[in-house]
């Protein structure tokens, strides 16, 4: 199962194929936030998005809430495009596990031009690497799939920049405007000759992961909104407006504490009418983890993971390795 904590404070990139929408943010976030880390279940995968993480105001209370939290999780992934990353490097020490970096391609004025904005620069980013190596966190780089990433020309050039800086690993995701769901793309298919080290297919996510010159590569694709098209819950999402969702769009509401569903949409009253969800969203951990409810055995490599999790324990936007919805995105 993968928890999701979409961070308050916008985004600085705008990235056309990204559909981030900024929300209003509760005033009492930090304490939502806080409930809703004491009462998930033992085990989760946790990533940090957003919008980007590092320029939200709350970034350090949040971190700190994780803290506080942290033996209840298997791991905590944060997505970033690296903005103010060298300066949250700190207070995310012992806490973040795994970074993916959001880098859209190798060349920087094609970079700039994607995100619409200039962000951290290679030299400054190739530090913030080497710190974050020195803490034990690796990092990922991430790439959608957008026009000015179409050849093998294009995947060669971006494997060479992601080991000249020192990442670990480089996921490559679909564009969802694309509407290809979870299928092959064609770049993909142009490296078919390297072996699969890793493969999972389940039916709101592809993944396959390849070693292409020495690097670790990662192919991901998914449905839009996994919740509409499984039987079982996905994921936790808390909002930026402290509700807690079982999906992307926030229109199905979920409260933890008080053993209820609070607002459904229509796939979601579909995906629970065959459970009494009353016995188990309770505020017991061990009720929760041995739920039928929250078994995502059934998906295989999903198990325990989130939108963009690509399995493994990420979320929406993961590129496997772990992050979520937007990481992606701009963050």
């Amino acid at each position: 199962m993968n928890f999701s904590i979409v961070v308050p404070g916008g985004c600085n990139a705008m990235c056309k194929f990204c559909f981030w929408e900024e929300q209003q943010t509760s005033k009492n976030y930090i304490s939502e936030l806080f409930t809703t880390l004491s009462n998930m279940p033992v085990g989760c995968a946790l990533s940090i998005t957003g919008g980007e993480p590092t320029i939200s105001k709350y970034i350090e209370l949040i971190l700190q809430a994780i803290k506080f939290h942290k033996d209840k999780f298997e791991k905590v992934i944060l997505t970033t495009n690296g903005t103010k990353l060298i300066e949250c490097l700190d207070m995310m020490d012992g806490i973040v596990d795994h970074i993916n970096i959001s880098r859209h391609h190798y060349d920087s004025e094609i970079r700039k031009n994607i995100f619409g904005v200039d962000i951290i620069s290679d030299s400054d980013l190739i530090h913030a690497i080497e710190i974050c190596n020195q803490l034990g966190i690796d990092i990922t780089f991430n790439a959608v799939l957008c026009d000015e990433i179409k050849t093998k020309n294009d995947i060669w050039s971006f494997i060479k920049y992601a080991k000249d800086m020192n990442a670990s690993a480089i996921t490559f995701r679909q564009d969802y405007n694309r509407n290809l769901g979870n299928s092959e793309s064609e770049i993909e298919q142009l490296f078919s000759e390297y072996k699969s080290i890793y493969s999972y297919d389940c039916p709101v996510c592809r993944t396959r992961s390849q070693i292409i010159n020495g690097m670790k590569v990662t192919w991901k694709s998914s449905t839009f909104e996994p919740s509409n098209d499984l039987k079982d819950i996905y994921e936790f999402i808390l909002q930026p407006n402290g509700k807690l969702t079982i999906d992307w769009a926030g229109e199905s509401e979920i409260s933890l504490n008080k053993g209820e569903i609070i607002n459904l949409n229509k796939s979601a009253e579909s995906l629970l009418e065959h459970i009494d969800y009353r016995t188990l969203f309770s505020s017991s951990n061990d009720n929760m983890k041995s739920s039928n409810l929250f078994n995502t055995s059934s998906y295989g490599g999903c198990g325990g993971v989130s939108r963009y999790s690509g399995c493994g324990g990420t979320s929406r936007y993961s590129g496997c390795g772990g992050t979520s919805r937007y990481s992606g995105c701009g963050g």
